[in-house]
């Protein structure tokens, strides 16, 4: 599968983010 540059990053980011996100679900006291 090719990525242009842009997909790529939109991409990374996404998974980013999911990450991101259930870490502050997971973890909503280490966030303060």
């Amino acid at each position: 599968m090719h990525l242009t540059r842009v997909q790529f990053e939109a991409l990374f980011e996404g998974l980013n983010w999911k990450r991101v996100g259930e870490r502050i679900v997971a973890t909503p006291a280490a966030a303060n």
